[in-house]
Protein backbone atom coordinates (compact mmCIF):
# COMPACT_ATOMS: atom_id res chain seq x y z
CA UNK A 1 0.00 0.00 0.00
CA UNK A 2 1.29 3.46 -0.84
CA UNK A 3 2.33 5.86 1.88
CA UNK A 4 -0.13 8.71 2.53
CA UNK A 5 1.50 12.11 2.73
CA UNK A 6 -0.65 14.76 4.43
CA UNK A 7 1.47 17.86 3.89
CA UNK A 8 -0.92 19.53 1.45
CA UNK A 9 -3.91 19.43 3.82
CA UNK A 10 -1.88 20.62 6.82
CA UNK A 11 -0.34 23.44 4.83
CA UNK A 12 -3.76 24.56 3.57
CA UNK A 13 -5.16 24.49 7.12
CA UNK A 14 -2.22 26.49 8.46
CA UNK A 15 -2.48 28.99 5.61
CA UNK A 16 -6.21 29.47 6.34
CA UNK A 17 -5.52 30.23 10.02
CA UNK A 18 -2.65 32.59 9.22
CA UNK A 19 -4.82 34.42 6.68
CA UNK A 20 -7.49 34.95 9.35
CA UNK A 21 -4.82 36.16 11.80
CA UNK A 22 -3.55 38.97 9.57
CA UNK A 23 -3.12 42.18 11.50
CA UNK A 24 -2.45 40.54 14.86
CA UNK A 25 0.60 41.73 16.80
CA UNK A 26 3.89 39.85 17.07
CA UNK A 27 4.12 36.11 16.43
CA UNK A 28 0.33 35.84 16.51
CA UNK A 29 0.22 36.78 12.84
CA UNK A 30 3.14 34.67 11.57
CA UNK A 31 3.29 31.45 13.62
CA UNK A 32 0.51 28.88 13.48
CA UNK A 33 0.11 27.94 17.16
CA UNK A 34 -0.01 31.52 18.61
CA UNK A 35 -2.19 32.59 15.69
CA UNK A 36 -4.67 29.80 16.40
CA UNK A 37 -4.77 30.68 20.12
CA UNK A 38 -5.34 34.37 19.37
CA UNK A 39 -8.07 33.52 16.83
CA UNK A 40 -9.90 31.27 19.29
CA UNK A 41 -9.75 34.02 21.91
CA UNK A 42 -10.99 36.58 19.37
CA UNK A 43 -13.94 34.34 18.53
CA UNK A 44 -14.78 34.15 22.26
CA UNK A 45 -14.66 37.95 22.48
CA UNK A 46 -16.86 38.25 19.39
CA UNK A 47 -19.45 35.82 20.80
CA UNK A 48 -19.53 37.65 24.15
CA UNK A 49 -19.65 41.12 22.65
CA UNK A 50 -22.50 40.35 20.24
CA UNK A 51 -24.62 39.95 23.37
CA UNK A 52 -23.07 42.94 25.13
CA UNK A 53 -23.84 45.09 22.10
CA UNK A 54 -27.56 44.35 22.45
CA UNK A 55 -27.47 45.42 26.11
CA UNK A 56 -25.58 48.62 25.26
CA UNK A 57 -28.01 49.58 22.49
CA UNK A 58 -31.01 48.99 24.76
CA UNK A 59 -29.37 51.15 27.45
CA UNK A 60 -28.87 53.89 24.84
CA UNK A 61 -32.57 53.76 23.88
CA UNK A 62 -33.54 54.06 27.55
CA UNK A 63 -31.20 57.04 28.04
CA UNK A 64 -32.71 58.81 25.03
CA UNK A 65 -36.26 58.17 26.21
CA UNK A 66 -35.38 59.32 29.73
CA UNK A 67 -33.82 62.56 28.45
CA UNK A 68 -36.85 63.33 26.27
CA UNK A 69 -39.35 62.47 29.01
CA UNK A 70 -37.54 64.61 31.61
CA UNK A 71 -37.75 67.61 29.26
CA UNK A 72 -41.52 67.15 29.42
CA UNK A 73 -41.54 66.97 33.23
CA UNK A 74 -41.81 63.24 33.85
CA UNK A 75 -39.52 60.40 34.90
CA UNK A 76 -38.71 57.38 32.71
CA UNK A 77 -40.12 54.83 35.13
CA UNK A 78 -43.37 56.79 35.52
CA UNK A 79 -43.66 57.11 31.75
CA UNK A 80 -43.17 53.37 31.10
CA UNK A 81 -45.56 52.49 33.93
CA UNK A 82 -48.18 54.89 32.55
CA UNK A 83 -47.92 53.36 29.08
CA UNK A 84 -48.25 49.87 30.54
CA UNK A 85 -51.37 50.86 32.48
CA UNK A 86 -52.91 52.25 29.28
CA UNK A 87 -52.04 48.99 27.47
CA UNK A 88 -49.81 50.77 24.95
CA UNK A 89 -47.37 48.25 23.55
CA UNK A 90 -44.40 50.04 21.98
CA UNK A 91 -40.85 48.82 22.31
CA UNK A 92 -38.04 51.04 23.54
CA UNK A 93 -36.39 51.22 20.13
CA UNK A 94 -39.51 52.78 18.63
CA UNK A 95 -40.03 55.09 21.61
CA UNK A 96 -36.44 56.28 21.24
CA UNK A 97 -36.99 56.92 17.54
CA UNK A 98 -40.17 58.90 18.29
CA UNK A 99 -38.33 60.92 20.96
CA UNK A 100 -35.65 61.94 18.48
CA UNK A 101 -37.54 62.28 15.20
CA UNK A 102 -41.18 63.08 16.07
CA UNK A 103 -41.42 65.26 19.20
CA UNK A 104 -45.13 65.97 18.65
CA UNK A 105 -46.01 62.29 18.71
CA UNK A 106 -43.74 61.73 21.70
CA UNK A 107 -45.37 64.62 23.58
CA UNK A 108 -48.76 62.99 22.97
CA UNK A 109 -47.43 59.66 24.25
CA UNK A 110 -46.19 61.36 27.42
CA UNK A 111 -49.60 63.01 27.83
CA UNK A 112 -51.27 59.62 27.36
CA UNK A 113 -49.01 58.02 29.97
CA UNK A 114 -49.65 60.96 32.30
CA UNK A 115 -53.42 60.64 31.87
CA UNK A 116 -53.88 64.09 30.36
CA UNK A 117 -54.18 63.09 26.69
CA UNK A 118 -57.20 64.71 25.03
CA UNK A 119 -57.00 62.94 21.67
CA UNK A 120 -56.30 66.04 19.60
CA UNK A 121 -52.93 65.55 17.98
CA UNK A 122 -50.84 68.57 17.13
CA UNK A 123 -49.34 68.37 13.67
CA UNK A 124 -49.29 65.97 10.76
CA UNK A 125 -48.42 62.79 12.62
CA UNK A 126 -51.92 62.41 14.13
CA UNK A 127 -50.18 61.11 17.20
CA UNK A 128 -51.27 58.23 19.27
CA UNK A 129 -54.33 57.27 17.24
CA UNK A 130 -52.29 56.32 14.15
CA UNK A 131 -48.99 55.01 15.48
CA UNK A 132 -49.84 53.34 18.77
CA UNK A 133 -51.80 50.16 19.27
CA UNK A 134 -54.00 50.95 22.27
CA UNK A 135 -56.04 47.99 23.35
CA UNK A 136 -58.82 49.05 25.68
CA UNK A 137 -59.86 45.48 26.42
CA UNK A 138 -56.36 44.03 26.76
CA UNK A 139 -55.73 41.45 29.47
CA UNK A 140 -54.39 42.83 32.73
CA UNK A 141 -51.82 40.09 33.34
CA UNK A 142 -48.14 40.66 32.57
CA UNK A 143 -47.92 38.11 29.75
CA UNK A 144 -49.69 39.36 26.67
CA UNK A 145 -50.76 36.99 23.96
CA UNK A 146 -49.66 37.65 20.41
CA UNK A 147 -53.09 37.03 18.94
CA UNK A 148 -56.10 39.08 19.82
CA UNK A 149 -59.67 37.87 20.09
CA UNK A 150 -60.59 39.60 16.81
CA UNK A 151 -57.83 37.91 14.82
CA UNK A 152 -58.67 34.50 16.30
CA UNK A 153 -62.28 34.73 15.08
CA UNK A 154 -61.45 36.22 11.67
CA UNK A 155 -62.05 34.02 8.61
CA UNK A 156 -59.14 32.73 6.58
CA UNK A 157 -57.75 35.46 4.35
CA UNK A 158 -56.50 34.99 0.83
CA UNK A 159 -52.74 35.29 0.54
CA UNK A 160 -51.13 36.77 -2.55
CA UNK A 161 -47.71 35.50 -3.50
CA UNK A 162 -45.39 38.27 -4.67
CA UNK A 163 -43.99 36.46 -7.74
CA UNK A 164 -47.09 35.11 -9.38
CA UNK A 165 -49.72 37.56 -8.04
CA UNK A 166 -52.14 34.67 -7.75
CA UNK A 167 -54.36 34.27 -4.75
CA UNK A 168 -53.98 31.21 -2.56
CA UNK A 169 -56.73 30.19 -0.18
CA UNK A 170 -55.79 27.90 2.72
CA UNK A 171 -57.16 24.39 2.25
CA UNK A 172 -60.04 23.35 4.47
CA UNK A 173 -60.31 19.87 5.91
CA UNK A 174 -63.05 17.97 4.18
CA UNK A 175 -65.75 16.39 6.31
CA UNK A 176 -66.60 13.75 3.69
CA UNK A 177 -65.37 10.22 4.40
CA UNK A 178 -62.83 8.88 1.96
CA UNK A 179 -64.36 6.67 -0.68
CA UNK A 180 -63.25 3.07 -0.87
CA UNK A 181 -61.50 1.81 -3.99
Amino acid sequence: MARVKRGMAAHARHRKILTLAKGFRGRSSTCFRPALERLEKSWQYAYRDRRTKKRDIRALWIQRINAAVRQLGMKYSTFINGLAKKNVIIDRKTLSKFAMEDPVLFRDLVALANGSYTGAALGPSNAVAAAVAVEETAPTNKRRSRTTAASAKAPAKKMVTPKSKTSITPKKKSTKPKSEK
